[in-house]
């Protein structure tokens, strides 16, 4: 009920705020010459069958909205435009937009790029190059999906559910049990990497033995490179690097990140037949180190999860995004507060 309150608190705010011109008003001061870069994830009905957080899932419908919303009231760039523009030195125009997607899921393919074309909205995708063309996905999909299905499970699968989730997870409805996995899967990413993979191994064993079949990925796959090579084709999008393994940049040493920075980056070109010049950090982590590996890498421009908008006095490979997601911009008042953060403060996103 509080949640409820709070959300329709906000959404009454959102609408005074935009009716009485107040949003436009801050939009036209903050982005004087400065642009703001959305970061989406994913792109899905409510029908399809996802474990993905819901800070990363828009509804189709709702971004279709977001697009037209775009389109009317904002100068759209391209990559090629930012990357032109902090090459020049150029001001960027004021109020104008660039919208970014993480991951290379494949929704972004089924149901984002139909959207694009037809709103004529251009986007960069930015590849996690080790996911691209596998039926692997990232842990947070596979963990938060075998254990929600070991809760429902008997034997060692049920046993073992309960030591993350509590002895009562029989009597919680299926909404109450997604929440509480999500919780579970939250703390574990603050967990060594070595207890997670375990943690993975449990599971899967118990489900084989209890519950054949229950580790299907559902709508939670990546995009084929055949797809990526007609996203190459398409006028509206460009492609990106997010580097190969979606390890966060700054937990390798100096190596490894130089390997992860050059391998997606050739890897997407080969696929492609163009160059690559522009990244998103996995999980937007980023340090002085990386920055100096990735201009030595001939990046010309890099993505963070740092909030905020970007003007070209700005350090071209460390671009603040302002993360999108459902629950907190489905309507276009809210859509606006949440480009002009009025309701968050200046953090890193906790995304992907």
């Amino acid at each position: 009920m509080i949640e409820f309150l709070r959300k329709r608190s906000r959404r009454l705010i959102a609408s005074a705020l935009y009716y009485t011109g107040i949003l436009w008003l801050l939009a036209a001061i903050r982005f004087r010459r400065r642009a703001v870069v959305l970061m989406y994830h994913r792109v899905l009905p409510e029908s399809e069958d996802t474990f993905s957080a819901d800070g990363i899932i828009v509804r189709p419908e709702t971004f279709a909205r977001q697009m037209a919303f775009l389109r009317r009231h904002f100068k759209l760039l391209s990559i090629e435009d930012l990357e032109r523009c902090f090459a020049e030195g150029k001001p960027l125009p004021s109020r104008s937009c660039l919208v970014t997607f993480d991951d290379g899921w494949a929704d972004n393919y089924q149901y984002a790029l139909p959207i694009l074309r037809e709103q004529n909205v251009p986007a960069v995708i930015f590849l996690a190059a080790d996911f691209i063309g596998t039926d692997a996905c990232f842990w947070q999909e596979r963990v938060t999906r075998s254990l929600y299905n070991a809760a429902q499970s008997g034997g060692a699968a049920g046993a073992l559910a309960e030591r993350y989730l509590g002895s009562d997870i029989r009597s919680r409805s299926p909404a109450e049990l997604r929440f509480l996995v999500r919780q579970a899967v939250d703390k574990l990413k603050h967990r060594p990497a070595e207890e997670i993979q375990q943690l993975e191994r449990e599971l899967e064993a118990a489900l084989a033995s209890s519950s054949p079949g229950a580790n299907s990925r559902g709508a939670d796959r990546f995009m084929t490179w055949s797809q990526v090579s007609e996203l190459a084709r398409s006028s509206r999008v460009a492609l990106g690097a997010h580097g190969c393994s979606h390890t966060p940049l700054t937990l390798l040493d100096e190596a490894k990140v130089a390997s992860e920075l050059e391998e997606s980056r050739s890897r997407i070109a080969a696929a492609i037949g163009r160059p690559i010049t522009c990244i998103a950090y996995p999980n937007g982590n980023f340090n002085d180190t990386v920055l100096e590996l990735t201009r030595s890498a001939g990046y010309a421009l890099g993505f963070t999860t740092d909030k905020g908008s970007v003007g070209v006095e700005d350090h071209p490979l460390a671009l603040r995004r302002i993360n999108i997601h459902e629950s907190s911009t489905r309507t276009m008042p809210e859509f606006l507060c949440a480009i002009l953060l009025v309701f968050q403060r200046f953090r890193r996103a906790t995304v992907y």
